[in-house]
Formats: structure tokens, sequence, C-alpha cells
């Protein structure tokens, strides 16, 4: 018998081998390759220690700023605006001081805790937003000085206006220039320096892009939809939106006073207009990326920069008392479609005493509705006579009332002064619920206010 034994032999191994000497040479060629890239940025060359010195510079004057944003503005008894303010003849308070080209648009930021309405001027300026000594920036007249335009130590120019033609004007108006600040530096003989800005988004126009889609392209259509942005639309019509002489960013982005290059047409949405582009633009500096503008497009924006911005935002701060404002919405729909007659009322509402309706301080009104009425008594916004002690008490006179036969002493009657009821304001509010339709046209219910001394012989005092 013959026995047959057969081997199986194994192929393959040398390829394996080769590929995981490969993978590991090419680990070891990137770990040389990244080691001598390290090596040569930290050589010491002067290109690569300027741009090190300058990057560090740049995270330090945006950590700085940031610092000093939130020290200066970020309690809420704090308001902002632009030195653009200064040398206006009818702000009595800024009248002194005239801006200088180059800080027209510095930042400013005031304390209001101690605001009063009698006195509205009389705000503590707290500092300028922008770099430089404390002793440079700390005063109201720091604006009105004119820059240092040396050219090694004198003040950086952190945004550069363009001019009507598009030419660069670094000594406009429009253009930002602030104090530098040097940086020690190890290498002998060598000088840094960093320097920012904080831009007041407050005081722009919101460009963002709101628009709603027509129903469809005709004209009644897309009346409608621009209705709607009009009614909706925090910002600016932006197709009407004009400066320099421009028709705008969208009618005309290459800015020759044309129309003929305009994105689509005027009203609602135009058709082939980059809409989901545009609700993607952040910036000013997007928006000719968006809406495929030219070089002159871009310009235009540019010079647009003091004015318009895209997506404001702002906290919701009562500057003279502290925290959030109240949201008042929810107190004027509490009690729906509820109306204030003789035979139906807000109950919930009614409810709010000391806040909305009655109460016992000087918002109160001092007479009550007579009984048969089922009412709380009025609540005013505001309320003062002579003895209450408001901002303004020294300012109300008596009034004189002359009766038969009564003493001198009867003969002067408190006067007083007062804002409208929180019945009015809500009132006012709900208005939108007494639209009613006519045909094709809407319009408001004709209907008399309640309660009034007309209807309930009353006097609110």
């Amino acid at each position: 018998m013959r026995l047959h034994i057969s081997t199986r032999k194994n192929f393959g191994f040398a390829l394996v081998a080769t590929v995981s000497m490969m993978v590991l040479l090419t680990l070891v060629a990137i770990a040389m390759l990244s080691l001598s890239t390290i090596e040569q940025r930290s050589s010491g060359g002067s290109a690569n220690e300027a741009d090190r010195m300058a990057r560090a510079n740049a995270r330090m004057a945006l950590m700085i700023a940031l610092g000093e944003l939130q020290e200066a503005a970020g309690p809420d008894q704090r308001v902002t605006a632009t030195a653009s303010i200064l040398g206006n003849s009818d702000n009595s308070y800024a009248s002194g001081t005239t801006a200088q080209n180059g800080r027209v648009h510095w930042a400013g930021v005031w304390d209001t805790s101690n605001y009063s309405p009698a006195d509205p001027d009389n705000k503590t300026f707290v500092r300028w937003l922008v770099s430089g000594s404390e002793t440079a920036v700390d005063g109201i007249d720091d604006a009105g000085t004119p820059p240092d335009n040396d050219t090694v130590t004198g003040d950086n120019v952190i945004f550069e206006m363009v001019d009507a033609t598009g030419n660069p004007d670094p000594d406009g108006a429009g253009s930002v220039k602030v104090p530098k600040v040097e940086v020690a530096t190890s290498t002998a003989g060598n000088k840094s320096y960093y320097a920012y800005w904080v831009d007041d988004e407050g005081v722009k126009s919101d460009m963002a892009w709101n628009e709603n889609v027509a129903a469809s392209t005709s004209t009644t259509d897309q009346d409608r939809a621009q209705a709607r942005l009009l009614g909706s639309d925090p910002g600016p019509n932006t197709w009407l939106t004009a400066g320099s002489g421009a028709l705008g960013p969208y009618r005309d982005p290459n800015d020759d006073g044309s129309t003929s290059d305009a994105i689509g047409g005027v009203t609602g949405l135009p058709t082939g207009f980059p809409k989901d582009e545009m609700e993607k633009v952040i910036s000013l500096a997007d928006a000719p990326l968006a809406a495929a503008g030219s070089a002159s497009h871009s310009d235009w924006l540019k010079m647009m920069r003091h004015q318009m911005s895209f997506h404001n935002r702002g906290v919701l701060a009562d500057v003279k008392k502290g925290g959030l404002r109240r949201d008042l919405s929810l107190a004027f729909e509490m009690d729906g479609d509820a109306d204030i007659t003789a035979s139906e009322q807000p109950s919930l509402f009614n409810q709010q005493v000391g806040e909305f309706v009655g109460g016992s301080d000087k918002n109160a009104s001092p007479y009550d509705y007579p009984a048969a009425s089922g009412l709380p008594r009025a609540r005013y916004l505001f309320r003062e006579t002579r003895d209450t002690g408001g901002p303004f008490a020294d300012k109300i006179y008596l009034k004189t009332t002359w009766v038969a036969g009564s003493p001198q002493d009867e003969k002067r009657k408190q006067s007083v002064v007062r804002g409208p009821t929180w019945w009015n304001l809500r009132d006012y509010y709900n208005l939108y619920k007494r639209m009613d339709k006519s045909g094709s046209n809407y319009r408001l219910k004709a209907r008399a206010y309640y309660p009034d001394r007309s209807t309930i012989g009353y006097d609110h005092g």
C-alpha cells in the first residue's frame, strides 16, 4: 500500500511583510517631515519669528478686547454709542467734543445706574472700546484728539474705508484708527504691537434676508410676499436700500446706477434670486459671494460697513434697574379675546393687583370704580404729583380752582401728570383682534373704550 501525503505551502507572507514595512517607512517619513517643519518654525528666522509674533499678538488682542468689553459693557446698566454722537449741537452732553476722523466710529460705554429722566444727559462715561493706555481711552474727549500718524509708533489703521470711486481712504471719517500697544520681545531691537477695535453692531440696520416665498409669480402674490417682508423684517427693505447714490446691493450689484443687472425682479421673491444662499450670509463680506457681485459691489458694501450688518443680536436688559426687560405678551394675551366692556372683563388680567390694576403706590388711581361695575381701581404706567417725589415732581405746578365761598387754602388743588392705564395698553395691543373684513378690504371695528367716565360716571384722577 502506498501512502500519499500532500503538503500545502503558504504563499504571500513576503507580500504582507513588504506592505507592513512600507507602512512603517511612511510613518517614519511623516514623523521626520513634521519634526523638520517644527524645527524650521522654531529656527528663529526673521520671517517665521515675525509670523509667530503677529499671530500671538492677534490672539492676545482678541482676549484683551473680550475682557475689556465684558468689564465695561457687561453689566445691565450700561449703554453704548459711537463717537459720531459727539459735536452735535442738539446733544448738550456731547457738544463740547467733536470726534476726529479715525475716531468717529469708536464705541463708547456709559453707566446708566444713576440715570434720571429729568436729567437724561447726565450719564457717567466709562471708556472707549479700543486699544491703548487707560488714560488714552477713558475720557470722552479722547475721541476728539487727532490720530497719531507716525508710521512706526503712531495709531494703527484697523479698518480702511474706500471713497465713492472705490479708492482707499485711510484718513477719511469712515476709517478707524486706534492707538497701538507695544509688546516686549526677546530679541533686542525688535518691536511688536497689538491693537483692537470693538465695533458697535447695535447702531446698524439689520440686512438679514427674511423674505417669504410668493405663492406664484403673479404680481398679486409677489406684492403680498413683499408686504409680509415689510411687516416682519426688523431691518430695511433691502431692495430699496440706498447709499452713496447706489440702488442697493441686490438691484445694482455692479453699482453702475442701473437695474439692468438686478438679481431678479424688485418685488416679492424674484425668479432666480439665490434665497437659500442669502439666508446663509452672516456678514457684509459674504453678500457679494451669495449675490454674485463684482468688485464694485464689494466696495459698495464696504462703504456701508458702519450702517449695515447681518443678524444683529442683543440682550433686552433694563438699563436703569438691571435685569431683563419684561415680556408683556403673556400679560396681554392671557385672557384671550376677552374685551373690557360692561358685560365682559379680562378676569385674569384684573387679578394682577399692584401690577396691572389697583395697588397702594403712587401709580394706582386714588378713586374706586362704582361697586356695581365690579372693577378694581385703575393703574397707570406712571402717575406723578408734587408730593410723590418723582424726577419731575418740582415741575408739576398746583392748579387753582375757584370755588365760590371756599377759603383761600382750599382754592388750590394738586395737578396730576400720568400716563395711560394698563387697560389702555392691553386694549391697544389687542387691536389686531378687532379686524373686520368688508368685501376685499379689512378695517378695524368701531368701538368705544370702556371703562370711561361717559359710561360709568368715573373720575380717574
